[in-house]
């Protein structure tokens, strides 16, 4: 047992209880610890992630995995073909392509 097992969520302050609530009281204390008194603003990563995943998609694809794919990366199947479609006209218009030229 550790010594914050004690703490329940209601407990903490403010926004700390949402960082609780989504990852775990200890990380929150963590963070409380580590980042006490500084404002921190976290931005939507949206983007991010979208380019990551057409990326693992794409670097992935092994012919007949699409299902796999989407499963892996919490796509649609369809997102997952359109990916790979996009990635496929690229490469044969000559525009830098994802794809490995082998």
């Amino acid at each position: 047992m550790k010594w914050y097992d004690d703490i329940k969520i209601e407990e903490l302050p403010g926004d700390l209880q949402l960082v609780a609530r989504c990852c775990s009281v200890e990380i929150a204390i963590e963070l409380a610890e580590k980042m006490g008194s500084v404002t921190i603003y976290v931005r939507s990563i949206d983007n991010l992630l979208i380019g990551k995943k057409k990326e693992y998609i794409i670097r992935n694809f092994k012919g007949n995995n699409h299902k796999q794919l989407a499963i892996d990366t919490g796509v649609s199947e369809r997102y997952v073909y359109d990916v790979l479609a996009d990635e496929r006209r690229k490469k044969q218009s000559g525009q830098k392509s994802l794809f490995n030229d082998e």
